[in-house]
């Protein structure tokens, strides 16, 4: 096996950590928190990582819905460009996730996996303000 080979296979069986910012598609019903409690449990929001614990296997996940949160303080706006949709994720419905729960659901929302880099810097300075 050639040394690219090898790294490929070393990498592989790395365990994965989703990133802050990612962005899956959650069945409504994961939410213990009331959240989409009126919507079927087979329907789809998006949740996005906002938290990842120290032991690397729980993290925090906020909701998102398309009903406007715009003037609530610990609500993010995300505007999905390529759809000029606007998704708003609530950190006052924010929940622990294990990562191999997150894992089995399917990434991005939209078309968008997560955010990009001007979205970050804002949603880690909400973080901060939100979450702590």
């Amino acid at each position: 096996m050639d040394f690219k080979a090898a790294l490929i296979e070393v990498y592989k069986n790395l365990p994965f950590t989703p990133d802050i910012g990612s962005i899956w598609a959650a069945q409504n019903r994961i939410w213990d928190n009331n959240f989409a409690w009126n919507k079927s449990s087979d329907d789809y929001h998006p949740a996005i990582v906002a938290e990842i614990k120290p032991c690397d296997t729980i993290l925090t996940i906020l909701p998102g819905t398309t009903s406007d949160h715009s003037g609530e303080r610990c609500a993010y706006e995300v505007i999905h460009q390529k759809k000029k949709k606007i998704s708003y994720f609530l950190f006052a419905l924010a929940m622990p996730y294990t990562k191999d729960n997150l894992l089995d659901l399917e990434r991005g929302w939209d078309g968008v996996n997560e955010l990009d880099k001007s979205q970050l810097i804002s949603f880690k300075s909400k973080i901060k303000i939100c979450l702590r």
